[in-house]
């Protein structure tokens, strides 16, 4: 059987992915390391006890936000909005100082609810996640962004095979509209479409934030030991990226999936090689 590719629609995956990484190292870089002790957060070594009590958080929200349909439309929105303004806040204090930088995150969050195109969805989607990534992964140390970025990937395998409820929230946020990932169009026009027309066809993907996110925030969190390790670490993510597109081109019909296990392996290979270099 012949393997479909589909390279232009995974052009536009890896364009917004290496954006939205980019985005983040350079973010972690300024705040780790030029403006070092301006009030990042010291990284934390995470327990065995204390990663328990994460996991067991992180499950029972996304269960209730999969059971919880009307409320959950109504967090889901308020997430969204904060996520974008914080980490737009973040990323541009890389490019802008204070406070034009929180000036541009406010009109950033207009342009996302006032006009609803697909790049400025995806442009908005690009600075939150790295910004957010960018302090999470600062204020973790390697080890335990590892941990965290091992056991979510064997959660979403769960949580997207077994229970389904990772697919039933996806739905909800689909229905309200705060979307958190990235739309792909299959065509460079799509970019203009409007963000309600991105989810009633078939001509866009979507790849989730957490998807992109928690393999940055490993590599962010390696930053401040090694800048080399973070960028050959963040490098070697795209081979995951490419792995599940093949994945997802390749089903037979158009089906949910895991698709931060693939890309966790290959940030974890490139981690290892980087060890070597």
């Amino acid at each position: 059987m012949a393997i479909r590719l589909q390279l232009r629609l995974f052009f536009w995956h890896a364009f917004l992915y290496v954006l939205t990484v980019g985005t983040g190292i350079a973010a972690a870089y300024e705040y780790g390391l030029k403006q070092a002790g301006s009030g990042v957060v010291e990284p934390v070594e995470l327990s065995w006890q204390t990663g328990l009590i994460f996991l067991l958080v992180f499950v029972s929200f996304s269960l209730f936000l999969a059971r919880s349909h009307r409320f959950s439309q109504s967090l889901l929105k308020i997430l969204m909005v904060a996520v974008i303004f914080y980490g737009a806040s973040v990323s541009l204090g890389v490019f802008m100082s204070s406070p034009l930088n929180t000036v541009v995150a406010v009109l950033i969050i207009a342009a996302y609810l006032f006009w609803p195109r697909v790049f400025v969805h995806d442009i908005a989607i690009i600075l939150g996640i790295a910004g957010i990534s960018a302090l999470l992964g600062l204020s973790l140390t390697p080890t335990a962004a590892l941990i965290i970025l091992s056991v979510l990937s064997i959660y979403d395998i769960i949580a997207v095979y077994r229970t389904g409820h990772m697919i039933r929230m996806a739905q909800s946020m689909m229905e309200s509209g705060a979307i958190f990932g990235f739309l792909v169009p299959l065509k460079l026009s799509g970019f203009l479409s409007l963000r309600k027309q991105a989810q009633d066809t078939r001509d866009f993907m979507i790849l989730g934030s957490g998807d992109v996110s928690l393999p940055l925030i490993f590599a962010c969190s390696l930053v401040t030991v090694s800048l080399q390790s973070a960028i050959v670490t963040s490098v070697f993510t795209l081979a995951g990226l490419f792995v599940t597109h093949l994945l997802f081109v390749n089903q037979e019909g158009r089906h949910p999936m895991a698709a931060l296990p693939p890309i966790a392996t290959a940030t974890i290979l490139g981690y290892l090689v980087s060890l070597s270099l």
